[in-house]
């Protein structure tokens, strides 16, 4: 695998992973606007701009959102890890089964968002 390639792979697992240890975590526990919200913290002013103008459910937040970003924000943390460490490392043969169990779960989510996101009473 070329350099290039497996640096973007880590930036972007490292992306992934500032997400989920940011904004995920304090999604999971705390509305984003409203009574209880702190839209100082770290990532929610953007997250809070970026989802008024793109992404209304998010805001409105459902139970079923909060449940899967609590899913998200604490166990693909070790998937993203494992990505990460599998590109710096050109260990993918080593991590193929924990690397197949995450891309499977992660697909699993992807697909279950966009379900419950074109079936919401919140217009997408």
């Amino acid at each position: 695998m070329g350099l290039l390639l497996k640096v973007v792979i880590c930036v972007l697992q490292l992306y992934f992973l500032l997400m989920n240890l940011t904004v995920e975590r304090y999604y999971c526990h705390s509305p984003l606007t409203g009574p209880g919200s702190d839209a100082s913290a770290f990532l929610v002013a953007e997250t809070i701009a970026f989802s008024e103008a793109n992404n209304p459910l998010f805001l409105a937040r459902p139970s079923w959102m909060r449940y899967a970003t609590c899913v998200s924000a604490y166990t693909f943390c070790a998937g993203y890890v494992l990505i990460l460490v599998a590109a710096a490392l050109d260990a993918w043969r080593t991590l193929a089964v924990p690397l197949l169990l995450f891309v499977g779960g992660k697909t699993y989510a992807i697909l279950f968002y966009h379900l419950m996101e074109f079936t919401s009473d919140t217009p997408p």
